[in-house]
């Protein structure tokens, strides 16, 4: 995804040759989580998207694309104003960020040609996209699914023999790997919140508000706030939250931050509420 994707024609139609399993390179961490969430601001490749996504879940490597809206997924493809040359159009098409698991607070960028008119291309695109999405990097035989060049004459089947691929035995030996590994800690810093830990508040009339710090509509805020004698208020889901207390005291907020249904981050702290 750091490099720009030439045509990859290799293996568009016809094309990947499994390979050991030291042709695959990495390129960047394994994500935290067992599902990435994947969105579509480009009408073009919609149902390349949609393909890619089935054909990395069908490949079992240890994490599941979900279809998301743009607004809240965590991989978005979109298109860029570079435009492709040659009968396909479809040179030149570049992704969007790093490879791997990007930060928690953004999402991650997929750019593609609106010029390609080529349907197989496009589906090569959007698969060799989630392939850096899940971590791969790019590598240079011929028939490859993460070769980053390619001409458009290899569409030609002689010349990758073993049929289309998508993603190929390597690519899923990668991922496979990949995500045996440990994940990577991700800070808790994620799940800091307003009113902070060590803040005295006058009792509120009605109920107190409690706010995330750091704001990414895709991940998912799960509050508790330490009032078990509110029953089901205690706990409450979301950015933006509010809970009514009826007693001064001390109690202790716990904010926990999911991705795909697992928690990447947690933070505790007490705040007292005081009679003036």
């Amino acid at each position: 995804m750091r490099a720009g994707l030439a045509v990859l024609a290799a293996i568009a139609a016809a094309a990947v040759v499994a390979e050991p399993a030291s042709a695959y390179r990495f390129a960047g961490e394994r994500w935290p989580n067992k599902t990435i969430s994947v969105g579509s601001r480009a009408p073009l490749y919609h149902s390349a998207v949609r393909m890619a996504i089935r054909a990395w879940n069908r490949a079992h490597v240890g994490v599941r694309f979900t279809r998301a809206p743009a607004d809240r997924a965590r991989v978005v493809f979109s298109y860029t104003r570079r435009r492709g040359s040659g009968r396909y159009g479809c040179e030149g098409i570049a992704g969007g960020t790093g490879a791997g698991y990007p930060s928690p607070f953004l999402a991650m960028h997929v750019r593609v040609l609106r010029s390609c008119r080529s349907p197989a291309l496009r589906r090569l695109t959007a698969v060799h996209e989630l392939g850096h999405v899940l971590g791969l990097g790019h590598e240079t035989r011929r028939c490859a699914l993460m070769n980053p060049t390619g001409d458009v004459n290899t569409l030609l089947p002689s010349l990758c023999p073993r049929g289309a691929r998508l993603p190929a035995p390597d690519d899923i030996r990668g991922a496979r790997v990949l995500y045996r590994r440990r994940p990577a800690a991700v800070s808790d810093t994620i799940a800091l919140f307003n009113p902070g830990p060590g803040t005295r508040i006058p009792m509120p009339p009605g109920p107190l508000g409690f706010s995330a710090a750091a704001r990414n509509p895709a991940l998912e805020y799960r509050w508790d706030f330490g009032d078990r004698r509110s029953g089901a208020a205690n706990r409450a889901r979301g950015l933006d939250v509010q809970h009514t207390y009826t007693r001064a005291g001390v109690y202790t907020i716990t904010l926990r931050v999911l991705d795909g249904g697992t928690q990447i981050a947690v933070r505790r702290g007490d705040i007292e509420l005081i009679y003036f």
